[in-house]
């Protein structure tokens, strides 16, 4: 019976559907609530009878009327309700109540169909219609005008052409609930492998007031109180299953673009002040230093002996470029990228006096970079060179020792030994869109092995031009020109783990006969945090270093090192 039954209802759906059109213009069906259930308040065209004869008499009452409506509510096929009931207030033609489970699938689920009706009397007339709501709400990312910390949800009629009294009321109730009530939120980054609740701040703030604004619309700017992840990512604010009908779906925002920032980069370049790399707006680190230098002290017989002593100071080291970049960036397709940076500053300063034991520790230097950056193999793990041409000025931290500087030096970056984990990934189904069609995201492998040897050449000349020390200066002689190789080892443990191995050897060109060849080795075990606000990153570090660097001032370190780094690139967002 229960077969029959459904086979009876769907034949009379078709029916109706191939017919209607032959009689209907455009009848409606809307959801609303009377504030006890929800029910589906129809608008019938051609229009309801009104019950009156010719001479405009009434010959049938409105209840009467209602009993020659054949009616029903379908859900998804099955049907849900068929009780006829008198009009609403706000302008229908009947109602159908519905029970709560017939809005389990959402609004969209629904249709109406009208078996028959009286158009005159004497006359029949029927339709189907879809129900839907007369009140809409959305995320409008293009309103963040007004909401740029935040994500606009927009409540308003579904037709700005037909504002009903229901829909103006409707509006009303929904801004007194959201004042109430916060919605959840889950932020699924396209970089992560799973969803992660944010929490939306207690003090919401709305825009528009429908009962003085005419277009009978507002938004609610809902800001979180901890910043969606960096990069592109999806974002899904629910309301709880007793929100109103209107408020009940999912809201979700599909790839979402905010202000990227990639975590530290792979290694804390603590080289030579002037020569170490720089790739952001802002590098700075702040660490704690402890080292075995020489010492000269006087024995019992009062002969001063080197003596072996630990020394331990405080460095800030800072990479500052306010414009990193002011050439544009060549068309898609372009193999060759250039770079000028007119102004930037690389300093590192300890705590102290500065003597001739911490006069490689205070220096700032002062200075342009022109690179090109030549790819020959942009794939997932490319192959490109590096030509950077330098000109800088340095100096101590107290400007009584100053000294420029140009360079020339070239970084190949070859695919077989270019493998970093980051460039790893792995395919992963979007969790919080459900529709099949949306393609894997492409997330970066955390778990697993790489990494990257990144040999370098260089040359440098320049001339002491100011020094006014007392003790050694920090070059031989005031003519000063170099030539160096080496390279780096980087390994990926993890995402979490990375190890650093540098060597370097110098030819001194300043002193022929006295130390020509210099070497230094430097190995950093680094532990990157996730980014602390869009723009910054930052890390810890642990690193120990054998040798000695330009300006080979002071002898050579054996030193252990802890420190703290933090980037930004808060200005214009550039990287190199």
């Amino acid at each position: 019976m229960k077969m029959k039954a459904n086979i009876v209802r769907c034949a009379v759906l078709l029916f109706i559907a191939y017919s209607a059109p032959l009689v209907v213009a455009d009848p409606a069906a809307h959801l609303r609530n009377d504030g006890k259930s929800y029910y589906v308040a129809v608008k019938a065209d051609p229009a309801l009878w009104d019950g009156k004869d010719g001479k405009g008499a009434r010959v049938v009452s409105p209840y009467d009327l209602t009993k020659q409506i054949v009616a029903s509510v379908f859900q998804k096929g099955r049907q849900v309700a068929n009780v006829v009931e008198l009009a609403d207030s706000y302008g229908s033609d009947f109602i159908l109540r519905l029970p709560d489970s017939a809005l389990a699938d959402g609004v969209s689920a629904l249709t109406v169909a009208v078996q028959s009706y009286p158009v005159g009397e004497g006359r029949m007339s029927g339709f189907t219609s879809s129900v839907s709501n007369e009140v809409s709400a959305t995320v409008e990312l293009k309103g963040r005008a007004a909401c740029p910390a935040g994500f606009p949800l927009l409540v308003q009629f579904s037709d700005a052409d037909v504002m009903t009294p229901y829909g103006l009321q409707r509006i009303k109730d929904l801004r007194d609930y959201m004042e109430k009530t916060r919605p959840a939120v889950q932020v699924e980054s396209n970089t992560g492998k799973e969803a992660k609740p944010r929490d939306v701040k207690t003090q919401t703030k709305f825009f528009t007031d429908p009962d003085k604004d005419s277009g009978g619309r507002f938004f609610q700017c809902l800001e979180l109180t901890d910043e969606p992840p960096s990069g592109t990512f999806d974002i899904e604010f629910k309301y709880p299953e007793t929100a109103p009908i209107e408020l009940r779906r999912p809201f979700l925002s599909k790839d979402v673009a905010n202000a990227a920032h990639t975590l530290a980069p792979f290694t804390v370049d603590e080289s030579q002040v002037g020569k170490r790399k720089l790739e952001q707006n802002l590098d700075a680190s702040f660490q704690f230093g402890s080292s075995v230098e020489d010492k000269k002290e006087k024995n019992a017989a009062g002969v001063e002996e080197p003596v072996r002593k630990r020394n331990s100071k405080g460095t800030l080291d800072l990479r500052l470029a306010p414009f990193l970049n002011v050439l544009s960036l060549p068309d898609p397709g372009e193999k060759t990228f250039k770079f000028y940076t007119p102004l930037l500053i690389d300093a590192r300063i300890s705590t102290g006096k500065i003597n001739e034991d911490t006069l490689a520790l205070n220096r700032i230097i002062l200075g342009s970079e022109y690179e090109i950056r030549r790819f020959t193999n942009p794939s997932t793990y490319p192959s490109y060179q590096r030509y950077i041409f330098s000109f800088r000025n340095a100096s101590d931290r107290d400007f009584k020792q100053a000294e420029w500087k140009g360079g020339f030096e070239f970084q190949p970056v070859i695919s077989a030994l270019n493998r970093p984990l980051r460039f790893r990934r792995k395919s992963v189904n979007p969790i919080l869109d459900k529709d099949p069609e949306r393609a894997p995201r492409d997330v970066p492998t955390t778990i697993g092995f790489g990494g990257q040897v990144l040999p370098l050449i260089g040359v440098e000349a320049g001339k002491t031009w100011r020094n006014k020390h007392t003790f050694a200066a920090i070059e031989k002689t005031t003519f000063v020109r170099r030539f160096y190789f080496g390279g780096t080892i980087n390994l990926d443990l993890t995402a979490y783990v990375k190890v650093s191995v540098k060597d370097v050897l110098y030819v001194r060109g300043e002193a022929q006969d006295d130390d020509p060849l210099h070497n230094y080795f430097k190995g950093t075990i680094e532990v990157p945090f996730p980014a602390i606000t869009r723009r910054s990153a930052s890390s810890a570090f642990f690193s120990f270093e054998r040798g000695g660097e330009p300006p080979f001032a002071t002898p050579d370190v054996n030193a252990v090192k802890i420190g703290y780094r933090v980037q930004w690139d808060g200005w214009f967002g550039q990287r190199r």
